[in-house]
């Protein structure tokens, strides 16, 4: 059924080219708005679809961080519209649900804090932020990023030279710099800095060197609050200079290794559970379905991912926490016992739901 509905969905997104009919097209689905002027209808039609993205309260909470996203500047909103045409009455709009999608995942807008989306990059924003990370919170940075990565974890000093952000950190304070960074799609961020001593040892001669992290890690917690993290390095020279370098880089080490087990920590009973939705794309049914996932207890969210995806199906991710995909379809089943559930795949932790069939005026449309 769902590779017979196929054809009958490509000649209806082409028919909307022109003239947008409510409900789902190929890129996306098409909604009727009241504005008339052309830059309005555009985010009324994108702010009309949002509640795919995410819940009332979400959208209260990140308001500013989803006009950055998606509207400012204003222009922004047309990568997110295909067809449309305004008439007396109002705007008939196309939202294109891919584009938008990637733009609000980019943020960091639709993913609960501890589910894994992808390779995960710690940002690294050390020093204090208002004057400006000195040489050895550079070289500090510079030590720790490749501490971690020798453990797999990979990471980007905000304030290096060579690499620049695409969207630089500005923020003068801690809390600033995990809003920014969280906007900037990155999975987390230490601040905080480097403490370093040396002193001479009367009988060797030698200088011995202390180094200290001291970090605060924004987003690899279950909490908002910052994981706090401390490691000791401490090295032996003939050089005061080359002794805090070897001091600072096995401190990095062990910030490292702390740094990996706080990561490991983030992601326990957080499953992300794909829901692939067949048949047609009724915008009505994948609000309800959307709904009836947020509405269960242990499910930290869930958000329309792909409309173009596997098979031609749409892509729902439900954060589901400790829940498997067979525990997730029982309590799907409960929640509404009219949902046809045709396939459950554990190792993958994904399952698959039968949409609406196609509406009879619109196949017999496609007879004529």
């Amino acid at each position: 059924m769902r590779r017979a509905l196929l054809p009958a969905l490509l000649t209806l997104g082409a028919a909307c080219a022109s003239a947008p009919r409510p409900g789902p097209t190929e890129e996306g689905i098409a909604v009727l708005v009241p504005a008339r002027d052309k830059a309005v209808a555009r985010r009324q039609a994108v702010e009309s679809v949002l509640p795919l993205y995410l819940a009332p309260d979400a959208r209260r909470e990140k308001a500013a961080a989803v006009d950055r996203a998606l509207f400012t500047p204003p222009k922004k909103a047309k990568a997110f519209i295909g067809a449309l045409k305004v008439s007396k009455t109002g705007t008939a709009a196309e939202v294109k649900v891919d584009p938008l999608s990637a733009a609000l995942q980019g943020a960091g807008l639709v993913r609960p804090p501890g589910y894994f989306g992808g390779p995960e990059v710690l940002l690294l924003a050390l020093g204090n932020r208002a004057a400006g990370p000195n040489p050895t919170e550079h070289f500090a940075a510079d030590a720790l990023e490749t501490a971690l990565f020798g453990r797999g974890l990979q990471a980007q000093d905000a304030d290096d030279d060579l690499v620049k952000l695409r969207h630089p950190i500005t923020a003068k304070t801690e809390p600033g710099v995990a809003v920014q960074a969280a906007e900037g799609g990155w999975s987390g961020v230490a601040t905080g800095g480097v403490a370093e001593s040396v002193q001479r040892e009367t009988q060797s001669s030698a200088w011995r060197a202390k180094a200290r992290y001291s970090l605060s890690l924004y987003g690899l917690g279950r909490s908002t609050e910052p994981a706090r993290v401390e490691a000791d390095g401490e090295a032996l020279d003939v050089s005061s200079g080359s002794a805090v370098t070897a001091a600072i880089e096995a401190a990095a080490q062990e910030a490292a290794m702390r740094v990996e087990k706080v990561a490991a920590r983030r992601h326990e009973g957080r499953a992300t559970i794909g829901v692939l939705v067949s048949g047609w794309k009724d915008p009505a049914f994948l609000r309800r379905l959307i709904a009836d996932l947020r509405g269960i207890e242990g499910v930290d969210g869930a958000a329309l991912v792909a409309w173009k995806g596997l098979d031609e199906m749409a892509l729902i991710h439900a954060y589901a926490g400790a829940y498997t995909a067979d525990a997730l379809a029982a309590k799907l089943i409960n929640a509404d016992p009219t949902l046809r559930i045709t396939a459950v795949e554990t190792e993958d932790n994904r399952l698959t739901i039968a949409g609406p069939e196609l509406p009879a005026s619109l196949d017999r449309g496609q007879e004529q």
